[in-house]
């Protein structure tokens, strides 16, 4: 049977927003976020895949005028609930965005576009969107680890990774909360190649280390950027 992406996506999303609590990884995700926007009071940000809204209200707290966007309805619904000061659309990242050219300051997707298949219209789209000099600061898992398996030592120890493969561009069925979804793997380069294409310049990169589930701190299972509009 064919999976519906984005439904199924929208689907364990609705789920994950109601019960996913303050877990270890959505801690050091937000962590990492509210550590590098030290200072938004004034910018105008688009959290693009907002899902619940949890980073769209962190900007507005530091004083951030913040939108959030998200695919799913059903989502949205959440996050208007549960952050009402805040503002949601319901916005398919994957065509036109309704916003005008040149209107933001800073675009924020965490965790998000390696589950946009095909991800060139976004990349567009973000571009047009910001303002000259504007900042694009997205999350991936790591291209390079995260799919690949953890390897034990002859005393059963996680000992490193093993990837078999890593240039190819592949799509990877996956259990997420309650559905099964799509994860689109590409190497770093694709990403890269296609921000520079579309005028978005490499300011910084980041490969932190990971929550301590991973078992191996010094094995990077999420990579952070942030891009400039030339």
């Amino acid at each position: 049977m064919k999976i519906n992406n984005f439904d199924n996506w929208a689907d364990a999303a609705a789920v994950y927003a109601e019960v996913k609590g303050d877990n270890i990884y959505s801690c050091f995700c937000k962590a990492f976020a509210n550590e590098h926007f030290s200072n938004v009071r004034g910018l105008k940000i688009l959290d693009a895949g907002c899902g619940d809204g949890e980073y769209t209200e962190m900007f507005r707290l530091k004083g951030a005028d913040a939108i959030g966007c998200d695919g799913s309805n059903s989502v949205i619904e959440i996050a208007r609930r549960k952050h009402p000061l805040c503002t949601f659309d319901v916005v398919d990242l994957s065509l036109d965005f309704p916003y005008n050219d040149n209107s933001f300051d800073v675009v924020f997707s965490n965790l998000v576009f390696m589950d946009i298949d095909p991800l060139e219209k976004s990349i567009e789209e973000i571009s047009r969107i910001l303002r000259k000099g504007g900042k694009l600061y997205f999350s991936i898992t790591h291209p390079a680890f995260y799919l690949a398996d953890w390897e034990k030592d002859d005393f059963g120890k996680i000992a490193y990774k093993k990837t078999t493969s890593y240039i190819s561009h592949k799509s990877v069925e996956m259990i997420w909360v309650t559905q099964p979804v799509l994860h689109y793997h590409r190497p770093i380069s694709f990403y890269f190649n296609l921000l520079s294409k579309n005028g978005l310049l490499l300011l910084q990169m980041y490969e932190p280390e990971v929550y301590e589930e991973a078992k191996i701190p010094d094995i990077p299972l999420f990579l952070f950027s942030a891009f400039v509009k030339g």
